[in-house]
């Protein structure tokens, strides 16, 4: 009840070292996730744009086989200024 949790995923680039492909990974994750926090709280579009996002956390990370990762952030709800 006190937290909007949103999901990312992001995938690694098509060649390159193993441990750099995860890092990429995740950021792309984050930034996905970012993005669908802003869609959530109706400041951009599904299609995009720039916005501000509220403090957040990372509440909870996955790693896959095919090199992918998932990141949920939470962002507490009395944090979002409307």
């Amino acid at each position: 009840g006190e937290f909007l949790l949103v999901r990312g995923r992001g995938l690694p680039p098509g060649e390159g070292d193993q441990k750099v492909g995860r890092l990429a990974a995740v950021r792309a994750a984050k930034v996905v996730a970012m993005r669908n926090l802003a869609v959530a709280l109706g400041r951009i579009p599904r299609s995009g744009g720039t916005t501000m996002v509220p403090p957040h956390r990372v509440r909870d990370s996955k790693y896959f086989d095919d090199g992918s990762a998932e990141i949920v952030l939470e962002v507490r709800l009395a944090d979002i200024i409307r």
